[in-house]
């Protein structure tokens, strides 16, 4: 699995402040709906000389977005184990960190 950045981190806890279902909806089924469109154009206009019967372009869409749903769901369960493994990485970085730093100058330690 590969390692969150502290800055991919951020940009995960924005992003899932949005909500695992807003989440899977947006990145997951309308990506799949857009790829299900795009498709059907590069097949019905783009010279592709496809003798399918009309019924599999619905059939297409569907199941691109029963794919798009899978795939936003997936996304999301990945990136919330990086995200929660990054969370356990980061307090023992931070106490490492903390006991080989210098200490700070008090007031009887000018510096």
């Amino acid at each position: 699995m590969l390692e969150m950045t502290l800055q991919n981190a951020e940009r995960w806890e924005k992003t899932r402040r949005l909500g695992r279902r807003r989440f899977v909806w947006l990145f997951g089924v309308l990506g799949g709906l857009l790829l299900a469109v795009g498709m059907t154009f590069f097949f019905r206009y783009g010279g592709v000389d496809l003798d399918a019967p009309r019924i599999f372009y619905p059939a297409g869409w569907i199941l691109a977005l029963i794919g798009g749903y899978i795939w936003g769901a997936g996304l999301w369960w990945w990136m919330e184990q990086r995200y929660a493994a990054a969370r356990q990485q980061r307090p023992e970085a931070e106490a490492s960190s903390a006991k080989t730093a210098a200490p700070a100058p008090g007031p009887d330690r000018l510096g």
